[in-house]
């Protein structure tokens, strides 16, 4: 019993420190109806010797707002989800976890069933490098894309945690996410850190910020494009095609995702993804979107392999500029890498020099084949 109150105590303690304002409206709250015991807490541990925590939701009378994390029976976190990523774990240490639900009211729930686990050992200590130039940009009212410059380590970096106003919301093995549970109207900040596989963590990175706009008087989101087709034309170019979506006035233009970040807009259903490496399996959907920024649903999954580079690749690289009927394909690449749609000012996310870079060097090579000829002759 007095374990259980000073649970409570330190609760109260928490929401008087970090929410005053919310703490004195629950006092007017005349509900003492406690959350449900939250049920189902399991622990795991990922490649960065994070513990991975997540239970089965809690219910109330009027409604669960969040959960309090407890580790080693101290208070160790709040979250409105029901899962929670434990950044801060040692290595070769045994932790033990239980959560607690609470309502507006400041209810709290009885501790959940208790969960331990033992971080793996490790002679790694070294931190991987900071990531660096983080950005932010919001797509829709309910979407924003976070990039950012990978980070280096020793051994390997092995992922990113992504903190929005200083809150994990999720890991990501790219050096770049797309966080689609924001809200309208409302500015967000971000950083990031990287981690290898000893549960090394690094600095933060910079903060990026972006605001989402608000929700546009046409709420009405486009269908779901169907009918995602991807075809792999060359070492390192795969087709996009699919069948168009509609919408109530009419849709502005598409988003391209390749293994699950945002790549590209097109104002058309056809998209040429240039840039890729040789002999990759890559997956993409689409969605579709409005004047006003509404989104869809997201497409069907294609999966495409790019092909093997070929042991006489001068040819292939001069075949890569011309498609099926012998015709320059370059500008019509250039112009969809360079479409932005005038959705929420996307340029600087889709404008791949890289690309531009490799066709270049197509030219060169072709060019250089060409006066070989020429001096043969």
């Amino acid at each position: 019993m007095k374990k259980s109150n000073k649970i409570i105590t330190g609760i109260i303690s928490l929401f008087l420190i970090a929410a005053p304002v919310f703490a004195l409206k629950a006092l007017a709250i005349t509900d003492n109806t406690p959350p449900s015991k939250p049920n189902g807490l399991t622990a795991m541990i990922n490649a960065g010797n994070q513990v991975i925590l997540s239970w089965s939701p809690a219910t109330d009378n009027i409604g669960v707002i969040g959960y309090t994390i407890m580790r080693n029976s101290d208070i160790l976190a709040n979250t409105a989800n029901t899962s929670y990523i434990d950044i801060n774990a040692l290595a070769n240490t045994n932790y033990s976890y239980s959560v607690l639900a609470y309502d507006a009211a400041g209810n709290v729930s009885s501790l959940s069933n208790s969960i331990s686990i033992s971080t793996a050992t490790s002679t790694d200590t070294i931190i991987p490098s900071t990531p660096t130039n983080l950005t932010a940009t919001a797509t829709s009212s309910n979407e924003i894309n976070l990039s950012w410059t990978a980070a280096t380590d020793n051994i390997a970096v092995i992922g990113y945690t992504i903190l929005r106003n200083n809150v994990i919301i999720a890991n990501s093995a790219n050096s770049a996410f797309t966080d689609m549970s924001v809200l309208p109207s409302t500015s967000y900040s971000y950083t990031v850190l990287a981690y290898d596989a000893a549960g090394n963590l690094s600095l933060q990175s910079n903060t990026a910020t972006a605001t989402t706009p608000a929700t546009p008087s046409d709420t009405t989101l486009p269908s779901a494009p169907s009918n995602l087709l991807a075809n792999a034309i060359t070492p390192n170019r795969v087709n996009l095609n699919w069948t168009a979506a509609t919408d109530n006035i009419s849709v502005t233009g598409y988003n391209i995702y390749r293994d699950n970040i945002f790549v590209a807009t097109s104002s058309t259903n056809s998209f040429a993804n240039i840039g890729l490496n040789a002999s990759t399996t890559y997956t993409f959907y689409v969605k579709a979107y409005d004047a006003a920024g509404n989104l869809s649903l997201q497409s069907n999954i294609a999966t495409a392999t790019t092909l093997a580079i070929p042991s006489n690749h001068e040819d292939d690289d001069e075949d890569e500029d011309t498609d099926e009927d012998g015709d320059d394909d370059h500008d019509n690449d250039v112009n969809e890498h360079h479409d932005n749609g005038n959705h929420f000012g996307q340029l600087k996310e889709h404008t791949n020099n890289g690309n531009h870079f490799g066709q270049l060097k197509i030219r060169l090579n072709a060019h250089a084949k060409q006066i070989n000829s020429h001096k043969n002759k």
